[in-house]
């Protein structure tokens, strides 16, 4: 259990939508940046199932399920194979890991930092266009980003902020599968009130 909370959570930070959390601040290219960014949060609801490489060679890719509702800034993560999901509230910077064969929800501050908003660009981080691709039919840019290890990765968003691919080392680290637009209701971020709320385990 240890082990897959640990690389849920790592899965989570790579999905996520969040390319801006790992970028630190070039203050000198502020303004070149605000120019050149993509959005990297949705700006709709969406429903996206991706596949992410393995950091065990000899296991295969594995799905996981992401869905966003851009009104209340929620995600939830469900990876395969099991019955636990995550959710991340952006408005009160949350993270609720629900496992619903134990009936228990376990409540912690969300990883990373300060997201950009709905109808914002990030801030921070150096982007650099690179060209254009098309997967599970939508057009996406690849962007050239760069982590706070100086590690790049070449990252495809869509123009209104959807992750479809990430890049690593030549490897395709993250790919959209499967693609749906439909809003997404409360119900799929909210915890059955009847779970017991337990403290994480340090």
């Amino acid at each position: 259990m240890k082990r897959f909370s640990q690389i849920s959570l790592a899965l989570l930070a790579g999905v996520a939508l969040l390319a801006e959390q790992a970028f630190q601040p070039l203050v000198a290219w502020a303004e070149e940046k605000e120019r050149q960014a993509p959005y990297v949060t949705p700006q709709r609801d969406v429903d996206v199932t991706y596949s992410l490489l393995s950091p065990f060679p000899k296991e295969p890719p594995a799905l996981q399920r992401m869905r966003w509702s851009v009104s209340t800034l929620r995600q939830r993560v469900d990876p395969a194979k099991t019955e636990t999901y995550m959710v991340t509230n952006y408005r009160n910077n949350t993270l609720t890991v629900v496992d619903p064969v134990r009936k228990i929800i376990t409540i912690t501050p969300a990883p990373g930092g300060k997201i950009a908003l709905p109808g914002e660009k990030p801030s921070t981080g150096e982007y650099r266009a690179q060209g254009k691709a098309t997967l599970v039919g939508l057009s996406c840019t690849d962007w050239h980003v760069t982590d706070t290890e100086g590690r790049p990765s070449d990252v495809c968003y869509t123009d209104d902020g959807i992750m479809l691919r990430v890049v690593q080392d030549g490897l395709v680290m993250v790919r959209a599968t499967k693609i749906d637009f439909t809003s997404q209701p409360d119900s799929v971020f909210e915890a059955p009130s009847d779970y017991r709320k337990i403290q994480p385990q340090h």
